[in-house]
């Protein structure tokens, strides 16, 4: 497929905290309005959200943040990019 590139949200845990991380072949770019993503920001193909134990979570944000990566990760239809927009 012509101009379809994977989005990859994956999880993670760790001893003291979870992880959820972001990747793109062509740069980090789902939206994040909540400023969600609070690790690996020096990159601008990889950022994370860690989760840490007593932690406020933004269950609204964050739900926005995986259906974005779903929608992001669709075939594009004819004539569309498949880049979320900003």
């Amino acid at each position: 497929m012509s101009g379809f590139t994977t989005q990859s949200l994956s999880a993670s845990t760790w001893p003291d905290f979870a992880a959820l991380v972001e990747r793109h072949a062509r740069g980090a770019l789902l939206p994040d309005r909540s400023h969600l993503f609070n690790a690996s920001l020096a990159g601008n193909v990889r950022r994370a959200i860690d989760f840490h134990e007593g932690a406020r979570l933004d269950v609204p944000a964050l739900k926005a943040l995986v259906l974005a990566a779903v929608a992001a990760n669709q075939p594009p239809i004819r004539g569309k990019s498949s880049r979320p927009a900003p």
